[in-house]
């Protein structure tokens, strides 16, 4: 439960939906950034992850988050500032 609520906190300060997460691509930019902030707040798993946020296998949830604190998706970590900001 506490997973879902620090989700539905961070999909507010994004402006995005759990809708939105099923129809947009795995490698959405504000997805990883979703990911990767929960990754770093809570105990949140990959694979828990990956499922509700719809971004494929857990691996590959991995390797974005990674690239995302690394600085190779920029966009994405302007979409984590936004989400860590509010």
């Amino acid at each position: 439960m506490q997973w879902e609520a620090a989700l539905q906190a961070a999909l507010r300060r994004a402006g995005k939906t759990l809708a939105a997460a099923r129809q947009e691509s795995k490698g959405a930019p504000w997805k990883i950034a979703l990911a990767a902030h929960l990754r770093s707040t809570t105990t949140a798993t990959n694979p828990w992850l990956a499922q509700t946020l719809h971004m494929g296998a857990p691996a590959a949830l991995s390797r974005y988050v990674t690239e995302c604190r690394t600085g190779r998706r920029s966009e994405a970590q302007r979409w984590q500032a936004k989400i860590s900001k509010s």
